[in-house]
């Protein structure tokens, strides 16, 4: 569902508190196992369209905090969801320069191992 949101660009207000809902269900109950395809899903299409509360975005950085050392193993996912986060401004200073840092370090060896 959340596929056809970011693919539209569009995310109906009648349905955006009910989407948040369950995503965040989603993320308290399984963010262990949460795959990093789907972070960079939610975090597109929640950056994008904008319409999910302060407290669904702490929740989604949490996630995406924990899965720092899975980030770094795919630095594709790691550039696209800090690079949504910052085009959008919705997260907190400290994880965006958290996974600055992170990008940095992984091009950094990338580089240096080349």
């Amino acid at each position: 569902m959340l596929n056809a949101y970011h693919e539209s660009s569009y995310l109906p207000k009648q349905f955006a508190s009910e989407v948040e809902q369950a995503v965040k269900k989603h993320l308290l109950e399984q963010d262990q196992e949460a795959k990093l395809s789907e972070l960079a899903l939610i975090v597109k299409v929640f950056c994008k369209t904008r319409t999910a509360s302060r407290d669904f975005h702490k929740i989604l950085e949490s996630a995406i905090l924990m899965k720092i050392p899975e980030l770094r193993k795919d630095h594709k996912v790691l550039h696209a969801i800090g690079l949504s986060f910052e085009e959008s401004g919705l997260c907190s200073l400290d994880t965006l320069k958290a996974l600055k840092k992170e990008a940095f370090q992984v091009e950094a060896e990338l580089e240096i191992f080349k």
